[in-house]
């Protein structure tokens, strides 16, 4: 709960994965508006307007080269893991 109520003020990342500073660079409007990234994130890979989770894995080239996977059901890192 800690997570979901303090993680834009406070820039918490939910696990080595997902890095939230990041994602509030690639979206400054979110952390200023108290929105959580990682929410953010999950309600927004199904239609392809998610950010990557970490500078280190490209959820759109994931995507790319693997035409097959259903955004509804998994996000391209939780596939890739």
């Amino acid at each position: 709960m800690h997570f979901l109520l303090h993680s834009a003020q406070e820039a918490i990342d939910p696990s080595p994965y997902f890095d939230t500073a990041f994602y509030y660079q690639a979206e400054p409007l979110l952390q200023s508006s108290g929105f959580n990234a990682l929410v953010h994130y999950l309600r927004n890979v199904p239609s392809g307007r998610a950010h990557s989770a970490n500078p280190l894995f490209s959820d759109a080239y994931y995507f790319d080269t693997h035409p097959g996977l259903d955004l509804r059901s998994s996000t391209p890192l939780a596939h890739y893991l």
